[in-house]
């Protein structure tokens, strides 16, 4: 397909820059769900009948990752009255921290136990984040919720639902749009963090009229408008629990950032310039390559060059 309109080089972003239908099988990926494995192997030996669970969460379970991956999430969730882990949050944390630090190098975050790297000096693809927690109810099939413990903060521990915060995105119909959000926020280092442009990138076109999900440019647009124009009164909730306060990483700085970014990407996205919004993608196919050259040519026979979205 010839890269001919901003739609065709969101397409080619999506192909290049995310993890999309046509390359589940990335190398990257492949490493990654290897890697759970390990660590599943690790707390399963050291907690052997324990009901502990390792579930994917983050981008891979709401099919939003970019490539590279930053880091893949799990979250380790025992059982409401499970105590072979440990007998409170705290403990649960700790625990699966300091067993995992004897096999990876590791970070203590405020409700996850980071593995940055592992200690016998094998290669990661990227650092992964074990979240621990615990189930509130018996009937977790039926009835996810959980509290995660957090190090910090008036309380050590917050109530949410990873399986309805995964749901609430995968299942929104705007995945591909938070994908190309997500390479927009990485290319030009936007200060928001993945969740709450989730969140705001579902609310405004689930609000929006007349906006096709398949059409990337005018969804984005519509979303980078609202943020330019309307970003103080817009309001978002935790779909894990709508009693969650959002406000800490919803504050006046992070809106700032995304009213100023937004309007430097409308700015782009007027005069065409899509690869300083998202940065460049390859053209890859030979037979592609020749096929925008010839349509270049026929169209501007004067002044032969590339659409400015596209480095052939």
């Amino acid at each position: 397909m010839a890269i001919q309109t901003p739609n065709d080089y969101l397409q080619a972003v999506l192909e290049q820059k995310t993890v999309s239908s046509s390359n589940q099988t990335n190398d990257y990926i492949k490493e990654l769900v290897d890697e759970r494995e390990k660590v599943k192997t690790i707390l399963e030996t050291k907690y052997p009948g324990a009901s502990l669970a390792l579930h994917f969460a983050g981008s891979y379970a709401k099919n939003t990752m970019t490539l590279p991956p930053s880091d893949l999430d799990l979250a380790a969730y025992v059982q409401r009255d499970e105590t072979a882990v440990g007998d409170t949050l705290e403990d649960i944390y700790q625990n699966l921290h300091d067993t995992l630090a004897e096999t990876y190098n590791v970070e203590k975050h405020r409700s996850c136990v980071r593995l940055l790297s592992r200690k016998d000096g094998e290669e990661m693809a990227a650092s992964i984040d074990v979240v621990p927690g615990r189930y509130i109810n018996e009937d977790s099939k039926q009835d996810s919720q959980c509290f995660i413990y957090q190090t910090e903060g008036e309380k050590c521990r917050l109530k949410t639902d990873l399986r309805a915060q995964v749901r609430h995105v995968r299942d929104s119909g705007f995945t591909n749009i938070i994908k190309l959000a997500k390479v927009w926020k990485k290319q030009n280092n936007v200060s928001v963090r993945t969740f709450v442009l989730e969140l705001l990138i579902i609310k405004i076109l689930s609000n929006a009229e007349d906006v096709k999900s398949s059409d990337y440019a005018a969804c984005l647009r519509t979303v980078w408008n609202a943020f330019k124009e309307d970003i103080e009164n817009i309001s978002i909730e935790d779909p894990g629990n709508a009693n969650n306060d959002l406000s800490g990483i919803f504050d006046a700085s992070t809106k700032a950032s995304l009213k100023s970014h937004a309007s430097t990407a409308l700015t782009c996205a007027d005069i065409d310039m899509w690869s300083s919004i998202l940065g460049t993608v390859e053209v890859k196919d030979k037979a592609e390559k020749r096929a925008i050259l010839e349509s270049i040519r026929v169209s501007t026979p004067q002044v032969a060059q590339s659409r400015p979205w596209a480095r052939i």
